[in-house]
């Protein structure tokens, strides 16, 4: 499939978080992938061409952002610094993954923030009915 945004693009939605230095490629072709993904269960025709380059490219962003991450405070007296997100919170981690998410209207990356959980099973292992006493014949 085709890659659909730009290093322009994701370089204007990162502003500047941006370290003028680091290859943005990579991270648009990870970007591209999940892209894929939502185009090919897009069955609706809901996503836009411009809704994918969107997505894509806050998906670019997002991916960045966890490689560099940003600062949301820093010191230099004793080097001190606080970053923005956490790795357990899937997109949730960056404000560019959430915007991903909202503007993914297929549902396909909420589904894949969603933790897996087991699923439970029943099978009944006793005797048909037919094949079952009644509780006074039982001796």
């Amino acid at each position: 499939m085709p890659i659909r945004t730009t290093e322009q693009a994701v370089k204007a939605i990162l502003l500047g978080h941006y370290d003028s230095v680091s290859d943005i490629q990579p991270f648009i072709d990870t970007a591209t992938i999940l892209v894929d993904r939502i185009q090919a269960a897009d069955i609706k025709g809901q996503m836009t061409d411009n809704a994918l380059e969107k997505v894509e490219a806050y998906l670019a962003a997002h991916f960045y952002a966890h490689a560099d991450q940003i600062t949301t405070s820093k010191s230099t007296g004793s080097a001190s610094g606080q970053f923005q997100g956490r790795t357990d919170l899937g997109f949730d981690a960056t404000l560019y993954g959430q915007t991903a998410k909202r503007l993914d209207s297929t549902g396909i990356l909420v589904n894949i923030d969603m933790p897996q959980r087991p699923k439970a099973n029943c099978s009944w292992l006793g005797k048909q009915r037919s094949d079952q006493l009644d509780v006074d014949e039982r001796g």
